[in-house]
């Protein structure tokens, strides 16, 4: 795995799973994950701060990340 960059399927894949796991309605959210570099932006609305913090942690996770920039809102 290249760590040198973040990847951003599975960036992507680490946060939807993540919001999946601590959704407390399926399928409401809508995070949308970029990634630049070794630097991933979170944008949309979360339900809770579980999901929000899920998100976040997920995105740390993924390989060459070395900065999640949060523009989440949470909603609930």
């Amino acid at each position: 795995m290249d760590f040198s960059r973040a990847a951003p399927l599975d960036v992507t894949v680490l946060v939807q799973d993540a919001l999946d796991r601590n959704a407390l309605i399926s399928d409401d959210s809508d995070v949308a994950v970029d990634t630049a570099g070794n630097t991933v932006t979170l944008t949309g609305h979360v339900r809770t701060w579980a999901e929000h913090d899920a998100a976040i942690g997920a995105a740390w996770m993924a390989g060459g990340v070395f900065q999640v920039r949060d523009d989440l809102v949470i909603t609930g």
